[in-house]
This record gives structure tokens, C-alpha cells and sequence, in this order.
């Protein structure tokens, strides 16, 4: 879409615990890709998950920046104007 001109923005709408993961307990954590099943405490896990999706998000955030697509994290919990002004006032700065 970028490459016959179109500008486009990529919002990102996380809930609050799949960003955070919040809770606490004993959980099944599963790899979907393999099917590898882990039991652990959720705080155990809790600094290396956040960790890992913040990488993630930055690294979303730089390779569709490096194409010419804004890319905006919408948190459920919050209001969703300003990430919204945020994303189409840089559509406007762009060339």
C-alpha cells in the first residue's frame, strides 16, 4: 500500500495484561509454535515477559518507521484520543 502512495498507520491495541502481565499464580505458559508447555509462577516470569514485549513493540515500532508507516500502542485502560492525535499528527509531518 506504502509503494502506490497510501499513508498508513499501524494501531496496536494491547489490553493492559497482555502488555504487563498482570496477575499472580501458577500458569501454563504454552509456545504456540511448538507446543512446549512450561509451568511457572507468573512473578517468576513477569521482568523477562515485559522485557520481551517491549523489545517486541520497539522493534515493530522501528521497522515500520524504517517503511513509512506510523505505528501507535493503544492501552485499553486509557483514553485513546491522545495516541490517536499522536499517530495522525505525525501522518501530517511526514512528506
Amino acid at each position: 500500500l506504502r509503494a502506490v502512495g497510501h499513508d498508513i498507520t499501524v494501531l496496536h491495541i494491547m489490553d493492559p495484561a497482555e502488555r504487563g502481565l498482570t496477575g499472580s499464580g501458577e500458569a501454563m505458559f504454552v509456545d504456540p509454535e511448538t507446543d512446549l508447555r512450561v509451568p511457572a509462577s507468573i512473578t517468576d516470569v513477569r521482568t523477562a515477559y515485559r522485557e520481551t514485549v517491549e523489545q517486541v513493540i520497539e522493534e515493530w515500532r522501528d521497522m515500520l518507521t524504517a517503511t513509512g508507516v506510523g505505528y501507535e500502542v493503544i492501552i485499553t485502560d486509557q483514553s485513546f484520543g491522545l495516541p490517536l492525535r499522536r499517530a495522525f499528527a505525525a501522518r501530517q509531518r511526514l512528506p
